[in-house]
């Protein structure tokens, strides 16, 4: 008889004993999964740490020929530029009519100095722009920062497309233009000339705050079109290409 049968005896004398159970698998043990635990030191389980993501930079567009087309950020800088060159020209027309006014204290001198310099100034502020994108493609603020105007076929601007493109700055200097002729037709004395120049002043005014919200309205739709066009690119059938 053995061990098992004496200890249970209604086992069968000839019946087989059961196996003995297997030995622990340690190395197994080792790497299941454990409750979780808290405290120091205790083991932490969880997802795999996540590599670190990244927004990646604005995808460069490009023309239809291959041509890298200038960004929103770079085209109002130069448009920037090309104000601030044009404002000092400006000033340096006011500052050499009132100089004209101060040294003979002549006001009809000063009117026609002023009136003849803001009218130089205004239309040809007006030409710059034109000229300069129908001619040579370009503007100072332009090249400055590498950037050139062209036809979307890649052609260079005609006077018609120059003038469509920027018809958002005539309000402006076109107002100052006014401003400028009221001046010089002005017959008055002092004190009635200077209400002449007010009217005048206010249309200048008017006219750089219709510019200013135009300016706004191109920026927002070259920001939104795929293509990097504002409306007056899409008026003009033109866009603004990097040469750098």
């Amino acid at each position: 008889m053995t061990y098992e049968q004496s200890q249970n005896p209604d086992l069968p004398r000839n019946a087989t004993p059961p196996p003995p159970p297997p030995p622990p698998n340690f190395a197994a043990q080792q790497y299941m999964p454990h409750a979780p635990q808290n405290g120091p030191g205790a083991p932490q389980f969880g997802a795999p740490a996540q590599p670190p993501h990244y927004n990646p930079a604005p995808q460069q567009r490009y023309t239809h020929d291959g041509v890298p087309l200038a960004t929103t950020g770079v085209r109002v800088a130069a448009r920037l530029i090309d104000f601030v060159l044009l404002g000092l020209v400006s000033m340096i027309g006011g500052m050499i009519s009132s100089a004209a006014f101060g040294s003979t204290l002549d006001y009809d001198a000063y009117k026609v100095t002023s009136g003849l310099i803001g009218l130089v100034v205004a239309l040809g502020s007006i030409a710059y722009f034109l000229v300069g994108e129908s001619v040579f493609g370009t503007t100072l603020g332009k090249l400055i920062l590498g950037l050139k105007v062209r036809s979307v076929e890649g052609g260079q601007l005609s006077p018609a497309q120059a003038f469509k493109r920027n018809a958002f700055v005539l309000p402006m200097y076109l107002g100052s233009a006014i401003s400028a002729l009221v001046l010089l037709g002005s017959n008055q004395d002092l004190a009635g000339a200077l209400t002449s120049l007010y009217y005048g002043g206010t249309v200048g005014v008017l006219g750089t705050i219709a510019t200013i919200g135009l300016s706004i309205a191109v920026i927002v739709t070259i920001s939104n079109s795929p293509v990097l066009q504002g409306f007056h690119d899409k008026l003009a059938g033109s866009s603004v290409v990097t040469t750098r």
